[in-house]
């Protein structure tokens, strides 16, 4: 019993000095900046603009630079062109809705199509597992465009974490913190990058959230 109670104390001090002790638990207490969707698409000019959405960005600028944050976070909605979200793609106006179905491995049935889809990678599907409502919208944010890029004067560093939503063609997401489908790629992805950081004693992250989507895209 010693013995092990010997060996469980040197782990936890190695530990304790991997992480960089008393100065890196302190450290990672700070919270993150995560800057939501700051992407052209959203702001004038960009295909679903917000109303002076632009002016969002040098507040923000003033706030990275003020704060010392323990990790800077960007999101963007990144998506491939033919998008399940997309009006074009449907043959529908924007603002429609649509009820997709998806058998349990996650792919989009093609009995939910409409006459004039244009879907290719919907499948047959013998079982449903999961429905849900899709409201069509404009063609926005397809991945590698200006259209999808960082509003131009955000400020940024190479050490940022990116984290690109979005990216599979048959779900929507809009948050990098919920699940649809029950995947959740990109919460894992954000929470692998910050514990690549070196934030092990971080119990639970805290996040300043900056965005212009209001509440959608959070």
């Amino acid at each position: 019993t010693t013995k092990r109670f010997a060996g469980r104390m040197l782990l936890l001090l190695l530990l304790v000095l991997a992480c960089g002790g008393t100065a890196a638990r302190a450290a990672v207490r700070r919270p993150a900046l995560l800057a939501i969707d700051v992407q052209r698409c959203f702001t004038e000019g960009g295909t679903l603009p917000v109303p002076d959405g632009g002016a969002v960005v040098p507040p923000i600028n003033r706030v990275r630079a003020r704060y010392a944050f323990a990790a800077h976070v960007e999101t963007l909605d990144w998506h491939p062109h033919d998008h399940v979200s997309f009006a074009s793609v449907w043959g529908l106006p924007v603002e429609q809705k649509v009820n997709l179905t998806y058998n349990s491995d996650n792919e989009l049935c093609a009995q939910c199509l409409t006459p004039n889809a244009t879907i290719t990678y919907a499948v047959p599907c013998v079982d449903v597992a999961t429905t849900l409502a899709q409201k069509t919208c404009a063609d926005h944010c397809v991945a590698n465009t200006t259209d999808a890029a960082l509003y131009p004067t955000l400020h940024v560093d190479t050490t940022d974490i990116t984290i690109y939503k979005g990216t599979l063609q048959q779900v929507d997401f809009y948050s990098a913190f919920f699940r649809s489908l029950q995947i959740n790629l990109y919460t894992r992805a954000l929470m692998a990058s910050l514990e690549v950081m070196g934030t092990c004693f971080q119990p639970r992250w805290t996040f300043n959230c900056v965005h212009l989507a209001l509440t959608l895209c959070l």
